[in-house]
């Protein structure tokens, strides 16, 4: 990132913490690749977080850009750049830790030593643990089994995991009977070892060891088992030595209660739970595996927490979040019918929800929280929240449903700890009690007779609490004393009435904290829906680029379905990319690219200056013209350099040496244009002494001046094709064709009212271009001489013009402050450029057509570059509506599939038709594509299905159905029918499995899983089945009360979504059936649907014309996409997620980028920023400062 190799730590930091706090990626993907970071810096942390598909090479490029130039703005120093955003407070908030200054071991051959300490814990946070601090055994003083035989001492085992033990063992050295926990290894085989290399799989086993024995030793609190000593064996065997408690688990006093009184009984061994994880919590660690089996109940009444082996050390790398995640990844698929002992989560039924979800990021306090609500609703109901036979039926429930209350399980529960139990289990984690300690209070509260503050007492309840609180005042029957109860009662009636108008008080000041933060709330969103409709203005303007300022200004200070549609439309064309700004501010008259496209020259006032067009650095200038340079032109070997200036002369220039060769004289004003001819042999110039000078290349010598014009001659043009012709733009408001060599005018071009400021000539030599004070743009034959177009649009005086390289596209400067670029063939604007806050005075197209240079009057040169990314919309060229879309993951294609009967392939990146099939049996209904590419499917409305070979679209089989599907495998292709069946067929000769009779009404759509097990079937009669791959039986019937028109699984499989002819979108388990959600949001029939492979988006298009994107976890509108000026038939998104293509009604396919469907607002402004160098000043697009990649100071 063009720092020195000593600043490299704090560059890297830099990167992650700018990743995680732009929301690109997690704080545990950072410190993942920071373990290896920290073991060999050789590869940086951007480059890691690449290979490991964190982050893409745009977000990487767009990172490198943002610390650049931070890096830059403090004088080039990573160290000051790190410590102006917060310095190590940044790098705990971003991911908990320093990882500059850990590694886990020296790197071989390196002076590095390893730091292991973590702030507060005393941790290793690279990764690993240092081994060289644990102890060699002490030769006898451990006895167990027979003669210490690992082997034969089955009777001093007390407990065996998935890959340690744990024994009774004798100290003899204290002469007392402890518990050994020793390291044995996994199913692999091999016995983990001190001296096993860093980065093997044993070694993360010693590490996860290692640490946990560490953890639970600098736990010191009376319920967290004391560890005594912790050693390696001289075979290099770990182990770790604690006290020996003798009794039961929690669990099995549980199962052994037979009454609620009986589990009652265990509330304080309860309350002792919520005291240890409370302090574990006040040292940064969240324990992740809380469950009664996890806790002893002594035989003199102590508890004791154990299994610290998954905890999470605040500030430490979580060396077991990647296990933790992959694991629940195992317990959420459906594939999953056994328990899986040895892993390295415990039961599902006490995960939160957040833990049950994969968010390992998001496991904190309130996560332990949960887990204790579980077992205190174990206690009081006998059963659990979510049980099941599988993990993955308990996981899934523990994500989508809701917790029954306790009272509806066991109404014989207290009602306090009940509403203790249910505060405990809120699925939201903000509405949880938000430490362990708090939860203790309030059992403890209970246990003491105190008020329990979740519960909501009734006045005869508080009475009865007073009454038996106060039982031996009551038993004693005096009058007196029931008096003094009564005054009693009244008196603490009184405090509660006091304690309640507090309270209330109390409430009202928050609920006016709350409207204060609603109404600021509201006021940004009112702000950004006002950004929102200025950026749907400006682009039903045309304008593009104010639309975006706008739009992602409006995403920044609040999201905005509408909002996020209009920027799908902006990233789905082309878009422009800022390059660079020069440092300097310039007058350029004139713009010019050299030959090879590697120097950009501006023709200003006190010189030529020559840009280096790759950095944006000014490489030299070119001083000679008294006054200002109006016009440059290189020779086409790029050799020479000629300007024509202010003082009346023209200037030749030698390109190596920088010198000024020759200087041509003629002129009696000064010049204000050069061009050679088609040949080279003769240079052209215009002058403001109404004249144009004709001069010979090769000696120098003027051959002859043009008289005609009855004013000054602005500019000058040669014809590519006719080397003798040549055409002039002056202010008598005419443009002139000149024969160079009979010194002739030939046509005199009239129509522009005002003078005639430019004018151009296409390379193709088939258009010429001119522009003016009456602010029109002009297109005429160059040959006829006869107008044939005339475009406006410019609000001010048009100052130049320029063809690009392949004649399709002309662009204009104007005195309004905009350039513009023209498409030629339509005359539409195709893209404006803003910023330039001054008159646009100069342009240039490079030779490869790939960027565009743009100067403003006293302004900076700006670069663009038009090709950075290729954006792609539109495919038109069907006749009737698109009723199908599929994209080819391999080749890059895009299928259709029509009303008109054919079915046409077509290159995403040039948005051509490829190749037309046309259906022999009529409309195109569906299309099927196989993994592999070697053939696709069509079915038609006759009920007929097409199979089609790829290379060479020759036709292989005709099958029965207008509906088809094929495996991700390949080797099943799957059709439906119009009367309802189901049809399987095995592709490798296509030949038919078995036809299922399936439905009582025609089926419009069906849809293989992820993995190929399941199938899905949308149907007519109101049904959707779920259907097993293998027996082909229907497992599932998902029920509706309107025909279904769509359904299909969401990545993992464990959901499905369906779409009917009311406007309904509906969630459900894939295996219960069970109803899970609705998005609503269509005022029509919703066609289709698909899920994004990558993250938690449903998109989903109906007849309304709407394709509307969902987070469907959460059952929100992200964004709402209304290009199409139809009905929405289908759509499919590509494997990657990045790119969503959508089939309409109105005859068109559109090919969206919705990469950025998901990004933070935030992050969206600063990109746009940094790609186009605008920013909004209140309600106006100016300039940034700083803009990205700036050139150097100029001179």
């Amino acid at each position: 990132m063009g720092t020195k190799a000593g600043d490299n730590t704090e560059a890297d930091l830099l990167f992650g913490i700018f990743a995680v706090q732009l929301g690109f990626v997690s704080a545990q993907s950072v410190l993942s690749c920071g373990a290896a970071w920290a073991v060999d810096k050789s590869k940086s942390i951007s480059e890691r977080l690449l290979e490991l598909g964190a982050i893409d090479e745009e977000k990487q490029a767009l990172l490198t850009t943002m610390i650049e130039q931070a890096i830059k703005a403090h004088g080039g120093s990573p160290q000051e750049t790190l410590q102006s955003i917060g310095g190590d407070a940044m790098v705990f908030k971003s991911f908990g830790g320093s990882m500059a200054v850990v590694q886990a071991r020296p790197v071989p051959g390196s002076d590095t030593q390893a730091d292991t300490t973590a702030p507060g814990m005393g941790i290793g946070r690279g990764g690993q643990e240092d081994t060289d601090l644990v102890t060699l055994e002490h030769g006898g003083r451990y006895t167990y089994g027979v003669n210490n035989i690992p082997d034969s001492d089955a009777a001093d085992e007390i407990g065996r995991g998935g890959i340690g033990r744990i024994l009774k063992a004798q100290d003899a050295h204290l002469g007392r009977e402890i518990a050994m926990k020793e390291l044995l290894g996994d199913e692999s085989g091999s016995v983990p070892k001190t001296s096993d290399p860093i980065g093997s799989h044993n070694s993360a086993m010693v590490a996860r060891f290692l640490r946990e024995a560490r953890v639970t030793a600098q736990l010191q609190h009376p319920c967290i088992m004391p560890v005594y000593e912790m050693g390696v064996r001289g075979d290099g065997r770990l182990y770790y030595t604690m006290q020996l408690v003798r009794g039961r688990t929690l669990a099995d006093a549980i199962k052994e209660s037979d009454s609620l009184q009986d589990r009652l009984s265990c509330l304080p061994h309860f309350v002792d739970m919520c005291q240890a994880i409370a302090y574990a919590h006040s040292r940064g660690v969240v324990h992740r595996d809380i469950k009664p089996e996890n806790v002893m109940i002594g035989e003199f009444g102590e508890t004791i927490v154990l299994d610290w082996g998954l905890a999470k050390v605040r500030g430490v790398q979580d060396i077991r979040g990647q296990d933790l995640a992959a694991e629940i990844k195992e317990f959420q698929d459906a594939n999953v019918g056994k328990t899986m002992d040895g892993k390295a989560i415990g039961t599902p039924a006490y995960m939160s929800p957040e833990q049950a979800e994969g968010e390992i990021e998001e496991i904190d306090e309130r996560s332990d929280v949960w887990s204790l609500g579980v077992v205190l609703y174990e206690l009081l109901t006998g059963t659990l929240p979510f049980d099941g036979v599988l993990p993955f039926d308990i996981i899934g429930k523990v994500m989508t449903q809701k917790v029954t209350p306790v009272a509806e399980v066991n109404p014989d529960a207290p009602p306090e700890l009940a509403a203790v139990a249910n505060k405990a289990l809120f699925k939201e984690k903000g509405k949880r009690y938000q430490s362990a300690q708090e939860l203790a209070k309030e059992v403890g509260d209970y246990l003491s007779g105190n008020r329990v503050a979740a519960y909501t007492y009734s006045t005869f309840e508080l009475f009865q609490r007073f009454i038996m609180q106060n039982k031996a005042a009551v038993l004693v029957g005096t009058i007196g004393v029931i008096l003094l109860s009564v005054l009693g009662v009244a008196s603490y009636q009184r405090v509660i009435r006091e304690r309640d108008i507090a309270l209330d008080a109390q409430k009202n000041a928050i609920k006016e904290r709350d409207r204060s933060l609603l109404a600021e709330r509201q006021a940004e969103r009112h702000f950004g829906d006002a950004l929102s409709e200025k950026a749907q203005l400006a682009l039903a303007d045309g304008d593009r680029m104010k639309a975006e300022v706008f739009v992602t200004s409006s995403l920044a200070a609040a999201e905005n379905p509408v909002a996020r549609g209009v920027l799908l439309d902006l990233y789905s064309n082309k878009r422009p990319k800022l390059a660079w700004v020069s440092s300097t501010p310039r007058l350029c008259m004139a713009l010019t690219f050299s030959p090879k496209g590697d120097r950009l020259v501006c023709a200003a006032k006190g010189g030529v200056h020559l840009y280096d067009t790759q950095r944006g650095t000014l490489v030299q200038t070119l001083k000679g013209h008294e006054g200002t340079v109006n016009d440059v032109v290189f020779s086409k070997k790029g050799d020479r350099l000629y300007t024509g200036g202010r003082d009346h002369t023209i200037r030749v220039w030698d390109m190596q040496t920088g010198q000024n060769i020759k200087t041509l004289e003629g002129h009696t004003d000064r010049v204000t244009g050069l061009v050679f001819n088609a040949e080279e042999t003769v240079l052209v110039s215009s002058s403001r002494d109404n004249t144009l000078g004709l001069w010979d290349v090769e000696g120098g010598q003027l051959i002859r001046r043009l008289k005609g014009h009855q004013g000054r001659v602005q500019a000058v043009a040669n014809h590519p094709r006719v080397s003798r012709h040549i055409f002039s733009a002056s202010s008598d408001n005419t443009i002139r064709l000149w024969d160079i060599e009979k010194g002739k005018e030939i046509k005199r071009l009239t129509g522009h009212e005002g003078t005639v400021y430019d004018v151009a000539v296409s390379p193709s030599g088939h258009l010429m271009a001119s522009a003016g004070v009456d602010r029109t743009l002009r297109f005429w034959g160059p040959d006829h001489g006869k107008q044939t177009a005339r475009i406006t649009g410019h609000e001010g005086d048009i100052l130049k013009v320029a063809f690009s390289p392949d004649s399709k596209s002309v662009a204009t400067a104007s005195t309004d402050q905009t350039v513009r670029i023209w498409d030629v063939a339509s005359q539409r604007e195709l893209q404006r450029f803003q910023g330039i806050n001054a008159w646009a005075t100069a342009l240039a197209f490079s030779p490869d057509g790939r960027t565009l240079a743009i100067a403003g009057r006293n302004r900076p040169i700006r670069l663009w570059d038009l090709d950075s990314e290729r954006g792609y919309k539109e495919l038109k060229g069907h006749s009737s509506a698109v009723n199908d879309v599929i994209i080819s993951q391999q080749t890059k294609k895009v299928f259709t599939a029509s009303d008109d009967k054919t079915v046409r392939i077509w290159n995403t990146d040039n948005k051509r038709r490829i190749f037309e099939i046309p259906s022999p049996t009529g409309q195109v209904w569906s299309l099927g594509l196989s993994p592999k590419n070697d053939f696709f499917a069509f079915g038609t409305a006759e009920n007929i299905t097409h199979v089609i070979k790829t290379s060479g679209n020759q036709p292989i089989k005709t099958l029965p159905g207008y509906s088809v599907a094929v495996s991700p495998s390949g080797k099943i292709l799957a059709t439906s029918s119009i009367s309802g069946e189901l049809y399987f067929f095995q592709t490798r000769d296509f030949s038919q499995i078995q036809a299922i009779e399936a439905h009582t009404k025609s089926i419009p759509r069906i849809r293989f899983s992820s993995t190929g097990r399941f199938m899905v079937s949308a149907s007519l009669d109101g049904t959707a089945k779920v259907w097993d791959i293998k027996s082909r039986v229907a497992t599932t019937t998902l029920p509706h009360d309107a025909p279904v028109l769509m359904a299909t699984f969401s990545p993992n499989g464990e959901v499905i979504a369906t779409s009917t002819s009311n406007n309904q979108i509906l969630l459900w388990q894939t295996r219960s059936g069970q109803k899970i959600g609705e998005l609503k949001g269509h005022q029509n029939r919703v066609y289709a649907l698909a899920f994004s492979p990558k993250n938690r988006v449903l998109a989903s298009g109906s007849h309304d014309g709407k394709i509307k994107f969902w987070d469907w976890r959460e059952e929100r509108l992200l964004g709402v996409y209304e290009g199409h000026q139809g009905p929405i038939n289908a759509i499919r998104f590509s494997k990657n997620g990045r790119t969503l293509v959508s089939g309409s009604q109105d005859q068109t396919g559109h090919v969206l980028e919705v990469k950025h469907l998901l990004t933070p607002g935030k992050a969206l402004k600063w990109k746009s920023e940094a790609d186009m160098g605008l920013t909004l000043d209140g309600l106006q697009v100016v300039p940034t400062e700083g803009t990205k990649k700036k050139g150097v100071q100029d001179g």
